[in-house]
């Protein structure tokens, strides 16, 4: 018996319709791809990049927003930086990321910070909202003032180890 005919083919190329702009903005996106492997081929760094807020929009699958994050991630793999633009509008996907991820996001404006921190996506998990609050505080003049004390949120403030809270100053919380 050749073991090569026992092993599953791997779809490696687009069956359905490569993903674009005009994908993207018809009403069956993302439904017409119906398997995650399916998606995963046909679409491209480009299309996610120029397309990732009308792209998070529409797409709320978990293994579908992990795709959108791998392509990202891949558009950006030169610089190793994704610029606070893309990482302002990934809405829902952000909360599939992994610490990788967060790594090559630029996080130095509150506006990225709020962004992040919606609720409206869910808490974050105590380790990811550390590591996004940290590479904030990283840049030279960010604080947790008042604004970023309002926009990390109670469950996600709670979730931040004791380095981070001392950080706080009592002016910050009139």
């Amino acid at each position: 018996v050749n073991n090569s005919t026992l092993l599953p083919v791997l779809v490696s190329e687009c069956t359905v319709e490569n993903i674009t702009q005009v994908t993207i903005s018809e009403n069956t996106f993302p439904f017409n791809y119906e398997t995650v492997t399916k998606f995963n081929c046909c679409l491209t760094a480009k299309t996610v990049n120029d397309n990732l807020d009308a792209i998070t929009a529409k797409v709320d699958d978990q293994e579908y927003l992990e795709v959108v994050l791998a392509r990202l991630r891949e558009a950006y793999s030169a610089n190793s930086t994704i610029p606070e633009a893309k990482v302002q509008v990934l809405g829902p996907a952000s909360h599939v990321a992994t610490n990788a991820d967060i790594t090559m996001w630029s996080i130095t404006k509150i506006d990225t910070l709020s962004a992040l921190m919606d609720s409206s996506y869910g808490n974050w998990d105590a380790a990811m909202a550390q590591a996004i609050v940290s590479k904030y505080l990283r840049t030279s003049g960010n604080t947790l003032g008042s604004a970023e004390l309002n926009s990390i949120g109670g469950p996600n403030l709670c979730s931040l180890d004791t380095s981070l809270l001392w950080t706080i100053t009592q002016s910050s919380l009139r």
